[in-house]
């Protein structure tokens, strides 16, 4: 895939729901890896994945930093992301093995837990009970809707996995941005759906 340097707006993206099974779990853990930096976090690296991750997980997840900048103090946290791709939603399990896993790691501010699906009201419920009785680390949840409020707000990497979200307008921002700073000429779909617009905008009477 390839890096672009442009900015996009709202109405560059089209605004149906984001479908995340248009990327493989290896390019997810990729997509979650850009968004993080795209964020702001820093000293992001990838280490092996806990036990009882399944195969679709590739066995990696992520630590970084975050420095939160306040007026009268400023403070560097550290981070564990477990990223979890599913077909369905998340076990309840699997979020407890992730959660008690980072517990155990005393060097971790938060935990963040990273899935394109859901989790259920019940799995809320123990990470409710768990952090009430354990107030470090604090954890966090992105489930599939959370994740693409993020994505939207960070469209560099949203335009970057997922370029089927873009409306025509950001498609040509993305072509243009990759032939002039990349030199990398359009694909031939591309080209096809440039003249087809071009054409018909042509025939619309002034």
């Amino acid at each position: 895939m390839t890096d672009i340097s442009t900015t996009l707006t709202d109405i560059d993206f089209l605004q149906e729901k984001l479908d995340f099974s248009e990327i493989s779990p290896v390019d997810f853990e990729n997509l979650v890896f850009h968004l993080l930096d795209e964020m702001g976090f820093a000293n992001l690296i990838w280490r092996k994945g806990g036990e009882g991750n399944s195969a679709t997980d590739g066995g990696r997840d992520l630590e970084g930093t975050f420095w939160t900048i306040l007026p009268a103090v400023s403070k560097e946290e550290k981070y564990w992301f477990e990223v979890k791709y599913r077909t369905n939603q998340l076990e309840k399990t699997q979020v407890q093995s992730a959660v008690l896993n980072a517990a155990g790691n005393n060097s971790k501010d938060n935990v963040v837990i990273i899935t394109n699906k859901t989790i259920s009201n019940p799995t809320l419920d123990w990470i409710k009970e768990f952090q009430d009785t354990n107030k470090r680390p604090a954890v966090t949840v992105w489930q599939g809707h959370d994740l693409e409020l993020l994505l939207r707000k960070n469209p560099r990497t949203l335009a970057k996995f997922l370029p089927s979200s873009l409306a025509f307008s950001g498609r040509c921002k993305v072509i243009k941005s990759k032939f002039s700073n990349l030199m990398l000429l359009p694909a031939g779909g591309e080209l096809d759906e440039l003249w087809k617009r071009e054409k018909n905008t042509r025939m619309i009477p002034i």
